[in-house]
């Protein structure tokens, strides 16, 4: 599977997981590797999405959890803004559930 097809297959992952909960005005970023859209603090997102209550700025991997420290950065993040935004990251390995961290 080349790379931009694993990167396709993931983001859709996280579209149908997102949908399913009930987000909203999904919105993927164009990116690459090393060219992410928004960055804030040491954490770059691939992606933006709100339901009722708030907005998401989410990061979609294929098969990589966060490190301890990037979930602390996560929830300091999402308590400074009073979790009208909150930070998630959306892990979407081959073959098994997607794994959401921070939500």
């Amino acid at each position: 599977m080349s790379t931009y097809d694993k990167m396709y297959s993931s983001n859709s992952k996280a579209r149908k997981w997102l949908t399913k909960r009930g987000f909203i005005q999904i919105q993927m970023f164009s990116h690459t590797r090393w060219n992410k859209d928004i960055h804030i603090g040491n954490l770059s997102f691939d992606g933006i999405a709100r339901d009722d209550l708030c907005i998401i700025l989410f990061q979609v991997k294929s098969n990589q959890r966060p490190t301890k420290k990037t979930q602390q950065e996560m929830s300091l993040l999402t308590e400074q803004y009073k979790r009208a935004v909150r930070f998630v990251w959306i892990n979407c390995p081959d073959r098994k559930e997607v794994e959401v961290f921070g939500l």
